[in-house]
């Protein structure tokens, strides 16, 4: 179920980033679980290793873990 953009009103306010090292994350499977929780409203960098996820609400370890 994707999400409408109303849902993310907040987007143009607050935003969290998650930082994830690289080699815990199938990048097919973290794009799939974004697309599906966030829609277009996420952002994904990968610097040294590390995959920045900024979204416009938390992420939880447990989401991370069970999902990527």
């Amino acid at each position: 179920m994707r999400s409408s953009p109303t849902s993310y009103q907040s987007w143009s306010g607050a935003r969290f980033t998650a930082k994830i090292p690289g080699r815990f994350v199938n990048p097919a499977k973290l794009e799939s679980f974004l697309d599906r929780k966030f829609d277009d409203y996420y952002t994904v960098e990968m610097r040294n290793n590390f995959y920045s996820v900024t979204t416009p609400y938390h992420l939880t370890t447990e989401e991370i873990k069970r999902n990527c």
